[in-house]
């Protein structure tokens, strides 16, 4: 199974909470990059690797998908503080 990174930006106390708990909401944005994560989110940076059949296809010009949105929980093992 290939992965894929991707990012997360947050607050210092929000990082804290999904470190402990994971990513409990349904409804939780990632970018590929750090920057874009960052410049979204927050100066706190988490990192979990996707399958990568399950992100975004490329668009119609050939271009990754940026963002992407996990419609489901992410237990604490699988995010890394970067």
């Amino acid at each position: 199974m290939t992965m894929q990174r991707w990012y997360h930006g947050t607050t210092e106390d929000a990082a804290r909470n999904i470190l402990r708990v994971g990513f409990i909401r349904v409804h939780n944005w990632f970018a590929v990059s750090v920057s874009d994560a960052k410049s979204m989110g927050g100066p706190v940076i988490l990192a979990v690797d996707f399958d990568a059949a399950k992100v975004p296809p490329p668009d119609e010009n050939g271009r990754p998908a940026w963002q992407m949105c996990v419609h489901e929980a992410i237990p604490p093992k699988r995010v890394h503080l970067l």
